[in-house]
């Protein structure tokens, strides 16, 4: 079986969690263990409690969570301080948004569209034309949005 981490989202305004309580349950009942990162899932109205009693240890940071686990469940790609902690035999299960990274992408300026906002800045102006380019909509109804997707995602983990 499987250790499963489950790090608090770090993004601005990502109020998601990768795994629901009801997740971590299915999951611990067939043999996995989960270790959620303290207060992860708060912004969706789940306590460190309420992830306890489906069976997954609470720890204190990213740093303990990544270091315990085999699967990374999150829902935005990682940070470049999450990247710092992956390790060759880590498998991340996430939705990746590259094209906002410029690193990732050598996106040379040309295509203002693809320019990346976030819910606290979610507008830009280029030749006279607001943009809006939120990368992480559901994030602005995390709570219907974690409840599905987590249980889609326990059933594919």
């Amino acid at each position: 079986m499987m250790h499963i981490g489950v790090p608090t989202e770090t993004k601005i305004y990502e109020y998601r969690v990768g795994l629901t309580p009801a997740a971590v349950r299915e999951l611990t009942e067939t043999g996995h263990t989960a270790g959620v990162q303290s207060g992860a899932g708060l912004g969706i109205g789940f306590d460190d409690d309420a992830y306890q009693r489906a069976g997954a240890e609470i720890l204190a940071d990213a740093e303990a969570v990544l270091g315990a686990a085999e699967l990374i469940v999150k829902v935005k790609e990682p940070s470049a301080a999450e990247c710092d902690l992956l390790r060759r035999e880590h498998t991340l299960f996430s939705y990746l948004h590259l094209a906002a990274d410029a690193k990732l992408t050598a996106r040379d300026g040309s295509l203002p569209l693809l320019a990346a906002t976030n819910h606290a800045d979610p507008t830009f102006v280029e030749e006279g034309i607001v943009h809006y380019c939120v990368t992480n909509m559901p994030g602005a109804v995390a709570d219907a949005m974690d409840k599905a997707e987590s249980h889609a995602e326990a059933s594919r983990a």
